[in-house]
């Protein structure tokens, strides 16, 4: 059997990674378990259509409670062949479990492609020793992980499930989707950040806002579910035509809106997939809240501008190239589609792809470390 599940600790995470995997697995009869917190818009919605066929539900966060969460998938564990999850924030107690048993193998198909944030690998967040395997997305990823000491026979060369569900250049309407990353700071800092300043600048120009408004084109903000971590946190965007959008459906809005405004979120290659131009702008170089690995993501993009190369550092190039992709009815320039289809190792059938790479390597012996 096979045990999969995304994020267990935070209910405003959309869980649609591992999730979407289990579905496609599910449907190809393999003895798939999908493991959700009941407090979950994912978990009502099974419920309403009585579609919880191999749900492992647990009532508590497993940061909370770690041993509730090993107990409640402890008797498929003992047939599964691996344990496949998106999200790698456990206890390290879980982790311990997890790296160091030997009967399963244990596989991170990750949340997002980490190329935008080196800093994930540089400090260790994810290290060769922490899983079996990972997926990766690209060539340009495989690079990456090979500088920090990943072995070859680790990296399984596909792309995100959650692709799948993708309906390449088709848009139910002519929108934006703005959204940027996690910063790691205080509410202090956060309150006098560059960060918070910038985007609510941005939200707030009339002349922009007005523009969109002529033009019929919607614009959605998600702030990004850490930050509801933070006490007080008041955006106070003053815009009737900014609608503020909650993350738990962030799939819904990556799949209608025309285009992006992002930093260096991952949630750019979702647009990319989809031939849908995105646009980073990085507002906050240079800040002095920022953490030194948060401020070396955004200088990385010197040299990552081959792959996403509308980076801005102004506000008036973000609204600028805003306006150009309007006229031209959000259609990419030929050379930037090709920039990011240069990206991806596939587009087709992903899950299927993934899934036969899975059972391959857990029919191969391995002995873990």
């Amino acid at each position: 059997s096979y045990i999969l599940f995304d994020c267990l600790n935070d209910n405003t995470v959309e869980c649609i990674d591992a999730f979407s995997l289990f579905e496609y697995m599910k449907n190809r009869r393999m003895k798939a378990y999908y493991v959700l917190l009941k407090n979950t818009q994912l978990y009502e919605q099974l419920k309403q259509t009585q579609n919880l066929e191999n749900i492992i539900t647990i009532e508590n966060s497993s940061f909370e409670r770690p041993d509730d969460f090993i107990k409640a998938i402890y008797e498929p564990l003992l047939r599964a062949k691996a344990v496949i999850t998106s999200f790698g924030d456990n206890t390290e107690k879980i982790e311990e479990f997890f790296r160091t048993n030997k009967n399963f193998k244990y596989i991170f198909i990750q949340h997002g492609p980490t190329f935008l944030k080196e800093s994930v690998l540089e400090k260790k967040y994810l290290y060769p020793e922490k899983y079996d395997n990972i997926l990766i997305s690209s060539e340009n990823e495989y690079k990456l992980f090979k500088k920090y000491k990943w072995k070859d026979k680790q990296l399984i060369k596909c792309g995100l499930p959650r692709w799948d569900l993708l309906s390449k250049n088709i848009t139910n309407e002519k929108s934006i989707l703005m959204m940027f990353t996690w910063r790691n700071i205080s509410n202090l800092g956060f309150s006098n950040s560059l960060f918070k300043k910038n985007i609510l600048k941005l939200l707030n120009n009339r002349e922009f806002i007005s523009y969109l408004t002529e033009n019929n084109i919607k614009l959605y903000f998600a702030p990004h579910h850490s930050l509801k971590n933070l006490k007080d946190i008041d955006f106070n965007i003053n815009n009737k035509n900014v609608e503020i959008i909650d993350t738990t459906k962030i799939s819904e809005y990556i799949k209608k809106c025309s285009c992006l405004i992002t930093d260096f979120s991952s949630v750019s290659f979702d647009f990319m997939f989809q031939d849908k131009p995105v646009i980073c702008y990085l507002m906050d170089r240079g800040d002095s809240v920022l953490k030194k690995y948060e401020r070396k993501d955004i200088e990385r993009f010197d040299y990552k501008k081959y792959i996403l190369p509308n980076v801005f550092y102004e506000e008036n190039y973000v609204i600028k190239k805003i306006k150009d992709y309007v006229e031209h009815n959000f259609v990419l320039e030929p050379e930037i589609k090709a920039k990011y289809d240069s990206f991806f190792y596939t587009k087709e059938n992903i899950r299927e792809q993934l899934t036969n790479k899975i059972e391959e390597l857990c029919r191969t012996e391995y002995v873990k470390k």
